[in-house]
């Protein structure tokens, strides 16, 4: 579903990544028309490919398939796999990229291999645990797919944010605390400073008064 109001992650998504703010729509349709009408559950980009390049490929999670879509030409190319065949969900984190596999029977091929960076880590996080869940023979809560998956990307963004705020708060109050056994000489310290800075302007205020008073005198003297 496409959501019509405003969504601050979105804000930080385009400002900070430059990825895109949710599924397309046409994509959208186009996939859960492939699935007979069942709606897409959740969503995330893999944003890599096998040689850890940038790229697009959409990873979509619907009742009963996985499907996995990325730009033709002018078209999409888009393949699902059903849920069923999924008999085990592999990850492999690294320093800078992820692989999220999808295996059915052993000896066999993978079923998707999806590459993705730390951008999109929490989005696959999202897919990988409830794949994990349906294995397990548990269920999950559903959830608005836009709104998880805006969440995903811009969290990591936020929490990093709130860290570095954190530590710019922590750096300062260490810097006070150095400052707290000397707290009086810097008192009395400022405080003359400020005394100086006000005996320094009255020269200048009472030479301004002067010159003022003697240009009237001089105006309002007898006419020849």
């Amino acid at each position: 579903m496409d959501t019509l109001q405003h969504n601050p992650d979105h804000d930080v998504i385009a400002r900070y990544t430059g990825q895109p703010l949710q599924l397309p729509a046409e994509l959208r349709r186009e996939i859960e028309a492939h699935w007979h009408g069942a709606p897409v559950q959740l969503y995330a980009l893999a944003d890599l490919d096998h040689a850890h390049r940038l790229t697009a490929e959409w990873v979509a999670l619907g009742a009963g398939h996985v499907a996995v879509a990325q730009h033709a030409g002018e078209q999409w190319e888009l393949r699902s796999v059903e849920r069923a065949r999924i008999e085990a969900v592999r990850e492999a984190p690294g320093l800078s990229a992820n692989t999220l596999t999808l295996l059915g029977r052993p000896g066999d091929p993978p079923l998707a291999v999806l590459r993705y960076s730390h951008r999109q880590r929490r989005a696959f996080e999202n897919l990988k645990f409830v794949l994990e869940e349906a294995l397990a023979g548990r269920t999950v809560a559903a959830v608005d797919a836009d709104q998880e998956y805006a969440a995903s990307v811009a969290r990591p963004i936020r929490d990093a944010q709130a860290l570095v705020a954190g530590r710019q708060v922590a750096v300062i109050r260490r810097l006070l605390g150095y400052l707290r056994p000397y707290r009086r000489q810097l008192v009395l310290g400022m405080a003359a400073a400020t005394v100086i800075t006000l005996v320094s302007l009255v020269p200048s205020c009472t030479s301004t008064s002067s010159g003022s008073a003697s240009r009237s005198s001089r105006a309002s003297g007898p006419a020849a």
